[in-house]
C-alpha cells in the first residue's frame, strides 16, 4: 500500500496529513469540507483537492466518493477531478476524466454515494492519451546536479545515468526517442522507459516494399501503407 504525506494550509495554520490510498479522500474531505461552507474556497484547499483525487486517479484500486458542488460549481473548483460534480462539459473534468451525463438514480462508474441528483460527475475517460513529455537535452556534459535524468532528458552515455526504470537510448543524428516529444536534432541521446527495450529490439523493417509472403505484418514490423 502506498504512503502519501500531503502538506496543506487551512485558515493560517499549515498541517500535514500522512494518508493511504485507501483513505486519502477521508482525510482531506474534513478540510474540504469546512471550505465548503464557505463562498470563498481556499486556493491551498483546491490544491490539495487536486493531489488527492490525481493520486486516486492513478491507483484505481477502489470506487472513491462522489463530492457534489452543487449545479454551479465554484469557478476556483474548475477543473473538477475524479468523482466530482455537477459538470456539464468534458472541459469540466480535468486530465485523464470525463463528464458523465447521467438521469438520476444513474450509476457513476468508479464512484459511490448518493445517487439522488441528476448531478453529473467527472469519471475515468478510457479513451485519454496522455501527452508524450517533451525532451529536456542539457548538452553533452549535463551538470551533475541533473543526475540521475529524468524520463526524456539527455545527454546519457550509460543506463546508469538514468532514474529508476529508464534506460539510455543510444541514437543516431535525428532518430525519433521513443515515448518523448520533439527532436534536437543533435547527437544527444536519451533516457526513455524500459519498456522500450523490448520493443526496440522486435522491430523488424523489410523495405518499402516487402515481400508478399511476409503479410499480414506483425507487431512492429514495416514498411506498412495500411
Amino acid at each position: 500500500m502506498k504512503i502519501h504525506s500531503l502538506a496543506y494550509s487551512v485558515l493560517g495554520a499549515t498541517a500535514t496529513i500522512i494518508v493511504s490510498s485507501s483513505n486519502a479522500v477521508a482525510a482531506a474531505a474534513a478540510v474540504i469540507d469546512n471550505k465548503k461552507n464557505e463562498n470563498k474556497p481556499n486556493n491551498d484547499v483546491k490544491h490539495l483537492r487536486q493531489k488527492v483525487r490525481a493520486m486516486l486517479l492513478d491507483e484505481q484500486e477502489h470506487d472513491y466518493p462522489l463530492d457534489d458542488f452543487g449545479g454551479s460549481p465554484h469557478p476556483s473548483l474548475f477543473p473538477l477531478q475524479l468523482c466530482e460534480g455537477d459538470c456539464d462539459v468534458d472541459e469540466d473534468c480535468g486530465d485523464g476524466l470525463k463528464c458523465k451525463q447521467r438521469n438520476k438514480g444513474d450509476l457513476v462508474p468508479g464512484c459511490y454515494g448518493e445517487l439522488g441528483s441528476r448531478t453529473d460527475f467527472c469519471v475515468v475517460d478510457e479513451s485519454y492519451v496522455p501527452p508524450l513529455p517533451d525532451i529536456r537535452d542539457f548538452g553533452s556534459t549535463p551538470h551533475h546536479t541533473r543526475f540521475p535524468l529524468g524520463r526524456c532528458e539527455g545527454d546519457c552515455d550509460h543506463d546508469a545515468d538514468c532514474d529508476n526504470g529508464l534506460f539510455c537510448f543510444q541514437r543516431g543524428a535525428n532518430q525519433p526517442i521513443p515515448g518523448c516529444n520533439g527532436n534536437p536534432g543533435s547527437r544527444s541521446d536519451f533516457c526513455v522507459p524500459d519498456v522500450y527495450k523490448s520493443l526496440l529490439g522486435r522491430i523488424k523493417d523489410y523495405g518499402g516494399t516487402p515481400d508478399e509472403e511476409l503479410y499480414p505484418l506483425q507487431w512492429c514490423e514495416g514498411d506498412c501503407d495500411h
